[in-house]
């Protein structure tokens, strides 16, 4: 369980409470948004890499890596959409 101390909850991350995120890929956010190409919670740096699983919010505003995605998808309440209709161009 991640503790409330944990480091990367001293970002910025309250907004991303409920929010509804979709299952991405490294490639399609480098190939889509130009801005917030790293995870919200550590910052890890996108690669554009078609293996690499990532989250976006539906919003298209901000970016989860997959470790990040796991470790707080419970405390943040994330609703999983199919990844299908993610609308790039907000």
């Amino acid at each position: 369980m991640i503790s409330k101390d944990d480091w990367r909850l001293r970002n910025d991350v309250k907004h991303l409470e409920g929010m509804s995120v979709n299952p991405t890929d490294g490639e399609a956010i480098t190939l889509h948004m130009e801005d917030n190409r790293e995870c919200t919670f550590c910052w890890r740096k996108v690669s554009d890499n078609p293996h690499e699983h990532w989250y976006v919010t539906e919003d298209v505003g901000s970016c989860v890596c997959e470790d990040c995605f796991q470790d707080f998808k419970d405390m943040f309440c994330f609703r999983l959409l199919d990844g299908w209709d993610i609308e790039w161009e907000k």
